[in-house]
Parts: C-alpha cells; sequence; structure tokens
C-alpha cells in the first residue's frame, strides 16, 4: 500500500531519500539460539535484502547488552538480556540508526546501557535516547543523504530507567523538554524523526492522551513519530505536515517467552509492518506499508496474497478510527494490560517482598486510578 501525501507532481529531478522504520528488536534468549544453530544469517533471512535496500534504516532495541551477572532493579528479569553473540546476525541488516529509550534499557544499569552503546556502534549504527546524563540522553542524532538532513530524536515515558540528576539512563517524554530539543534541531536539518517509547501494551489503539501529544509535537515541528511498546500494532495518522505511526509491533520477537505469558492477542503479537517513508528535501512525498509477520522459526517474513491484503485492511481499519476519533481503548486494552500487570506484580512481590511494591509507588499516578475507574465503568455497562 503506497499513499502519496501530495497531490502536486513529484519532481524528477530531485534527490528522493527512503527512510524504513521497523518496530521492536528483541533478542531473547530462544532467538539468539536460533541464529547459533543456523548461523548468522537465519534471523533477518526474509526481509534482509528489503531492508537493505533504501537509504536509511530504523528500529527500537528492546533488550541491552550486558555482562553484569545481576540485573539493576528489582522488576529486571533475567530473559530480557540480548547476548552479544547475535551481534553478527545483527550486523547482516544496514541498521543507521536505534532507539535506545525504552523502558528495558537500563535493566542492567549504567553498564548494561554502555555495553549496548558501544556494541551497535562497533557496528557503524548510531543510537538515540540514553545518556549517562539530560543532556546526552536528549542528544540529537543528525544524517544527511543525498544532499537532506535528517535529525533523530528519543524519548520514553517516565519510570526508573529516566534520567534524573544523580542517575544516568533515557529522554523522557516531555513536551517541555522535547519543544525545546526540536527548536535547536529543526534550524540545523530539513527533516525531524522523534522515536517515542509509550502506550499500553496490547492495545489496538493508542492512548488519547498520546493522540494529543503526537499532534502537538507535529505542530511544533516533528515531522515523522515513530511508536513503538504496546507490542501490537496501532493505526497510523496523516497530521498536518506530519505522520505519525503510533506503533510499529514487534519485529525480532517471541511472545512465548514473555516473563508473564499472557494468552490475549498472540496473533497480533507476531505482526508489524516496515513504514517505508520517502522524503524530498522539503517534505513527505508518498508512504509504504509492508506487512510483516513473525513466523513458527521466530523469522520476520514479509506477507503477500490474501494475509497481506487482510493486515492491510486490519492497519487501515484502525487507522480510520484514529482519524475519527474512535479510540476504544478501555474496550481493546485494559483488560489485557490489567490481567498482565497482576500476574506481574504477584510474581514480583514473592521474589522481592514488599520492598518491591514500596519501590514502585512512587510511579502510581492519578491517571491510573482514572484508567481502573473508566474501565469498571465500561464493565459494568456491559453487564447492564
Amino acid at each position: 500500500m503506497t499513499i502519496h501525501t501530495k497531490n502536486k507532481d513529484i519532481d524528477k529531478n530531485k534527490s528522493m531519500v527512503t527512510l524504513k522504520a521497523i518496530g521492536d528488536i528483541a533478542f531473547f534468549r530462544s532467538i539468539a539460539l536460533k541464529a547459533r544453530d543456523y548461523g548468522d544469517n537465519f534471523i533477518f533471512d526474509k526481509v534482509r535484502d528489503y531492508l537493505n535496500n533504501d537509504d536509511l534504516l530504523f528500529g527500537n532495541f528492546e533488550f541491552p547488552f550486558s555482562n553484569d551477572a545481576n540485573p539493576h532493579f528489582l522488576h529486571s528479569y533475567h530473559g530480557y538480556r540480548a547476548n552479544l553473540s547475535v551481534l553478527p546476525a545483527l550486523s547482516k541488516v544496514n541498521f543507521d540508526i536505534l532507539n535506545l529509550a525504552n523502558n528495558h534499557i537500563m535493566d542492567w544499569g549504567l553498564e548494561g546501557m554502555m555495553t549496548t552503546k558501544n556494541a551497535l556502534e562497533s557496528l557503524g549504527i548510531k543510537t538515540i535516547g540514553v545518556g549517562i546524563n539530560l543532556k546526552e540522553a536528549r542528544k540529537p542524532v543528525v544524517i544527511e543523504k543525498k544532499g537532506v538532513k535528517f535529525g533523530f530524536l528519543g524519548y520514553v515515558k517516565a519510570g526508573d530507567w529516566t534520567v534524573t540528576d544523580t542517575t544516568s539512563g533515557t529522554a523522557k517524554i516531555d513536551i517541555n523538554l522535547i519543544r525545546e530539543d526540536i527548536n535547536y534541531l529543526k534550524r540545523k536539518v530539513d527533516h525531524i524523526i522523534v522515536s517515542l517509547h509509550w502506550g499500553t501494551e496490547f492495545s489496538d489503539y493508542p492512548y488519547p492522551g498520546d493522540v494529543k501529544m503526537a499532534h502537538k509535537i507535529i505542530d511544533i515541528g516533528a515531522r515523522i513519530i515513530l511508536g513503538h511498546h504496546p507490542h501490537v500494532l496501532q493505526g497510523y495518522e496523516k497530521y498536518g505536515n506530519g505522520l505519525i505511526f503510533y506503533s510499529l509491533g514487534n519485529f525480532v520477537y517471541d511472545p512465548y517467552s514473555e516473563r508473564v505469558f499472557v494468552k490475549a492477542s498472540i496473533n497480533e503479537r507476531l505482526e508489524s509492518i516496515i513504514a517505508e517513508i520517502k522524503f524530498s528535501k522539503d517534505d513527505i512525498v508518498s508512504f509504504t506499508i509492508m506487512p510483516i509477520k513473525i513466523n513458527n522459526r521466530l523469522q520476520p517474513v514479509i506477507l503477500s496474497c490474501n494475509e497481506k491484503e487482510r493486515l492491510l485492511k486490519r492497519i487501515q481499519f484502525l487507522s480510520e478510527d484514529i482519524a475519527n476519533r474512535k479510540l476504544e481503548f478501555y474496550q481493546h486494552a485494559l483488560s489485557n494490560l490489567l490481567e498482565r500487570e497482576l500476574k506481574t506484580y504477584r510474581l514480583l512481590l514473592r521474589e522481592n517482598g514488599l520492598r518491591f511494591l514500596i519501590s514502585r509507588l512512587k510511579f502510581f499516578k492519578f491517571r491510573h486510578i482514572k484508567l481502573l475507574i473508566n474501565f469498571l465503568l465500561l464493565k459494568l455497562r456491559i453487564l447492564m
């Protein structure tokens, strides 16, 4: 599916640059073992030629590399750590930039963050969204292709992984900080791409507050927003002079290896897209959505025929609901989220006792109470 964003004819003499963006890359142990058993080409074998055939490639790198035996946080899980043995497999795809501003990158603390940055940079991959202090975490990456300059910024919703005055970490989603960063960067580049790790896991729809946030960021001057974290696909939206992908889904992922297995949305967790966006120096020219599904060997595969059409229709349906403001957030997501979170908290309480619960209370916000009340009201209406 190719969508042209402008009605006017495209000047064939002007250089066009193509950016391809994928969702979550999470090297679970099961995936590392596949690379070990079948070779470094195996993981990306079905998509490598397509990914390597353009100017810029972006993704979200979900798990840290680390040489440390023990995780940094009480809630961290040993299975959410990438093994350095997968680096040769990662090198088979020509990634230009990977976002590290996510809720797992600090699970092994500063050592894990720096090991990850250094490992990726050894492959020539630039990173955004993390640092030893706030200034470094907010530092943009500028890449020029064919005379067109792109600026990349990465942020994540607040948590104990975000940078503070005394700790290293990730840049948090804060509209005031984002405004400062975009206003600084737009004087230096032609297009600004903002990576946002946000939203609600297993939700088909973005949280309504995130839609408002995305609009503000485009209004400030961003051209593209690339979203991830829900681990399922969400719709896209053309807004103002920009384009918003609320969640690109899972690209390299094994949902069966999650710490707390939830049966809901398994098929959806195997589906994702490659967003292919063509730019002139001045504007977005067009974009293409390429449907992907992770097969039973844990390889991302480009869909074709009926499966391709089915997923394209689903994305179109979700996108139209966003455009029409039909965000069925509570109905589609909150029950899955609550089921998973309750199981997670029970497990962590058994492992770590009350000190874990106390450590999480500082992140409890009024909006969490509001979400629960709205969910209960929805269930009550359904019963009546």
